[in-house]
């Protein structure tokens, strides 16, 4: 069965809605900080290798949620899209809620700011990188309104690996630049998920 956004207008506007929502204000917010960058960049190409496998792994879960209808989650699937719009929604908010806590050291490309300190505020108490952990969140949200298996695999091994060097090059960054206070911090937090992982 083909996605519920391609078979029916009102989904396909309430998802073209919480898209908007939830990867617009980024968008927007990029295109400002490549006009006046601020800190000293340690980005290795991470911003890259992390979006480009965000597109390509929605790009590929599109074409799986088209090409393989076999794939399609069993059961109700319009409960599955709206448990996809609303984890899209939570993501978005912890994401926003886990910037605003960083507040002026927040970048969409790794770089290190004077006077950088290791912040253990908010979501930042618990996790090291909630900004990230949001941002998983709505995109699992998002795949989730293809009602696809295939889909969800699919953008899974893209994303997985892209975020995953995002994280590395990071750490190392502020382990180099701030060093034994970000190194107990991480001894003490986990990356994404409270006392998980």
């Amino acid at each position: 069965m083909p996605p519920l956004p391609l078979v029916s207008p009102i989904y396909n506007v309430i998802l073209v809605i919480a898209f908007i929502g939830a990867f617009g204000p980024d968008a927007f917010a990029i295109v400002r900080e490549s006009l006046s960058p601020r800190g000293e960049k340690r980005d290795r190409g991470s911003f890259f290798v992390a979006f480009g496998a965000m597109a390509i792994g929605w790009l590929l879960a599109s074409l799986c949620a088209v090409t393989l209808p076999q794939a399609t989650f069993p059961g109700n699937r319009s409960a599955i899209f709206w448990a996809g719009i609303t984890l899209m929604a939570l993501g978005t908010v912890f994401r926003f809620y886990a910037i605003r806590t960083l507040g002026r050291y927040f970048t969409r490309e790794v770089a290190i700011h004077a006077g950088q300190k290791v912040i253990e505020s908010g979501p930042y108490r618990y996790i090291r990188h909630p900004s990230y952990s949001g941002l998983l969140l709505a995109l699992l949200g998002l795949t989730l309104t293809l009602t696809n298996w295939a889909s969800l695999l699919v953008m899974t091994l893209c994303v997985a690996p892209g975020i995953g060097y995002r994280i590395f090059v990071e750490e190392r960054a502020l382990r180099v630049a701030l060093g034994q206070p970000y190194i107990a911090y991480m001894a003490r937090t986990r990356r994404l998920i409270p006392f998980v992982l």
